[in-house]
């Protein structure tokens, strides 16, 4: 998907028309930014010779995007999942947003923000082949404390008995 986000070059090898490899060829083909999962790239002139002596046709190769661990894809757009400590979530706070670049962006939740909650990030997602970028969606996944003091035992139960259920 990195491939996909910034565009590169791969090194491929065609074969003959009858798939055989007694005359491959390396072929350097540019991938452009924001190809999509598979999106058809054309190499005009790499295919198999044309019939009774004629030019070479061209070589047709379909892209293929394997999933991301942390992004999904969905055309332009991107989603990630971010976790956010309890107390953020409930108070408000501060979270860092991974980006396909690499880079982290950082997110207010505001007070009282809900687990599934989902923020936009304009303009962080995908880049359109037409120019512009998508953008990336911020779901947070409020992480519950675990191995509690027992000061924070005492807290919690306090605060269970002041709300009603």
């Amino acid at each position: 998907l990195e491939e996909a986000y910034a565009g590169t070059a791969q090194v491929v090898q065609a074969r003959g028309e009858d798939g055989t490899a007694q005359q491959p060829r390396r072929l350097e083909v540019t991938i452009p930014a924001g190809v999509r999962h598979g999106a058809r790239i054309r190499v005009p002139g790499a295919g198999s010779p044309g019939l009774g002596g004629g030019p070479s046709g061209d070589l047709y190769l379909v892209v293929s995007i394997p999933p991301h661990p942390r992004f999904e894809r969905k055309g332009d757009h991107l989603s990630v999942d971010v976790p956010v400590p309890l107390a953020d979530a409930l108070l408000g706070g501060e979270v860092a947003v991974p980006t396909l670049k690499g880079s982290r962006l950082a997110l207010h939740i505001p007070p009282e923000s809900q687990n599934g909650q989902t923020f936009r990030l304009a303009g962080q997602g995908m880049p359109k082949t037409g120019g512009g970028q998508g953008d990336l969606f911020a779901r947070l996944k409020v992480v519950l404390p675990s191995q509690l003091s027992d000061r924070e035992r005492e807290l919690i139960q306090e605060l269970k008995s002041l709300r009603p259920s």
